[in-house]
């Protein structure tokens, strides 16, 4: 029998997302984050853990929706009592309103560090600690070799990290798995 084009397909892809870093994580600890039909654009129609995604914003409402959303991943990943560390140059999310995403603040370190070099590595420090459940930082300014380094830390602890920038910066590429725009939709 020979095999069929989506079988050859399937084939290649899990051959080629290792070489590309993404190595998936099998386990009695695995998390799976449901997000709808947004599954299907991810490899194995799961969203990948142990990995980074950008987020870029334009405006303070994006930057907004883009934390909300983090929350919401956040509220997986933090099930089983993990920590996450969240880093920024000046603290944005107000820690109470965690509680509406089932999490709780305590379990969440905010370091607050300048932005720069000091953000960077105090990111890269945190992706290295492989007892958290993510890390998320807030940084402007990020080139590829940079945001590679960030990503090779991923690869070794396999914990999830999430970068929130302002557009006007992210403009260079990265080296993350995905890059997200969320933006707002008004209330009724």
């Amino acid at each position: 029998m020979t095999p069929t084009k989506a079988d050859i397909i399937s084939q290649l892809q899990k051959e080629l997302l290792p070489l590309q870093g993404y190595k998936h994580k099998a386990g009695k600890e695995d998390v799976l984050i449901d997000l709808g039909p947004i599954n299907y654009a991810f490899p194995r129609n799961e969203f990948p853990l142990g990995a980074m995604h950008e987020f870029v914003y334009n405006d303070p409402e994006h930057a907004a929706a883009s934390s909300g959303f983090i929350s919401c991943i956040l509220s997986y990943l933090m099930k089983q009592g993990a920590v996450s560390i969240w880093i920024a140059s000046q603290q944005k999310i107000f820690p109470p309103a965690l509680h509406l995403f089932g999490i709780d603040p305590g379990r969440i370190i905010f370091i607050k560090a300048r932005q720069g070099k000091e953000s960077l590595w105090c990111m890269e420090e945190a992706l290295k600690c492989e007892g958290i459940a993510s890390v998320i930082g807030e940084i402007n300014e990020l080139d590829l070799t940079a945001s590679r380094r960030l990503q090779l830390a991923v690869e070794e602890s396999r914990v999830t990290g999430f970068l929130l920038r302002n557009s006007k910066y992210a403009i260079s590429n990265t080296a993350c798995v995905a890059k997200w725009k969320i933006s707002p939709v008004m209330s009724r």
